[in-house]
C-alpha cells in the first residue's frame, strides 16, 4: 500500500507539472489533495480571487467573485478562457475527489449531473462545455482487500462552463454538489455587470 501511495504522489506531481492547478498535500487534511488558486489574468477593476476564500473543491471561478465586468467583457469571458466554451456563462474548475463515496465510478457526464448551478436563484443552468485535464482520476483502494472503492472521472479536475446570458446588474451564483448518499455542499459568490 505504501508503494502505491508513493506512486500516486509521484503521478500527481507529474500531473501538476502538466496542469495549471497546484496540488498541495497538507498533513492536517489527512493527505487529501488541496486544489489551490493559480495565477490568472485579472481586469483592472477586479479583486484578486486569492483574497476570496474558495472551498477546497474549487480551483477557480469565473466570473471572479466581487468583480465588475462590462457587458461585452462578460459576453467574451467564457470563450476567452480557452476551455471550449462558445457562449457567455459561468465557468469553474472543480475536483470531484472531495465528493467521492464507496461505489462511485462516474463518467464526467454522470458526475456533472450532481452539480447544480444557478444564477440569481432562477432555476438551474445546463453545462454547455467541459474541458478535461489529461489525468486518469484519483481513486481510493481498500488497504486490506486491494479493491478500488471509488474513482473520480478521468479528466479531473473538471472545467465546466454553464451558459448564462445575463444583463447589466448584480448577480449571485450558487454551485451545489450532491453526493451519492444525498449530502450537499454549496458555495455562493457574486459579481456585477456594468455598462
Amino acid at each position: 500500500m505504501r508503494i502505491k501511495l508513493i506512486l500516486l504522489i509521484c503521478f500527481l506531481i507529474l500531473l501538476v507539472s502538466c496542469n495549471p492547478n497546484t496540488i498541495n498535500f497538507d498533513k492536517d487534511d489527512k493527505e487529501e489533495p488541496d486544489i489551490l488558486q493559480t495565477s490568472t489574468p485579472l481586469k483592472k477593476d477586479t479583486q484578486e480571487i486569492s483574497q476570496y476564500h474558495l472551498p477546497k473543491y474549487l480551483g477557480v471561478v469565473f466570473p471572479e467573485p466581487e468583480s465588475q465586468y462590462t457587458l461585452s467583457e462578460y459576453r467574451d469571458l467564457a470563450e476567452s478562457l480557452g476551455w471550449d466554451a462558445a457562449s457567455p456563462g459561468i465557468c469553474f474548475s472543480i475536483s470531484p475527489y472531495y465528493f467521492m463515496e464507496p461505489g462511485d465510478f462516474p463518467t464526467v457526464d454522470q458526475w456533472l449531473r450532481k452539480v447544480v448551478v444557478s444564477v440569481d436563484e432562477e432555476g438551474s443552468l445546463e453545462y454547455s462545455s467541459v474541458f478535461l485535464t489529461d489525468s486518469e482520476g484519483i481513486y481510493y483502494e481498500d488497504s486490506e482487500s486491494g479493491e478500488i472503492l471509488w474513482k473520480e472521472p478521468a479528466g479531473s479536475p473538471l472545467r465546466p462552463c454553464y451558459s448564462a446570458s445575463l444583463d447589466i446588474g448584480h448577480h449571485t451564483v450558487r454551485i451545489t454538489v450532491r453526493t451519492t448518499s444525498g449530502k450537499q455542499e454549496s458555495f455562493n459568490w457574486s459579481f456585477e455587470i456594468v455598462e
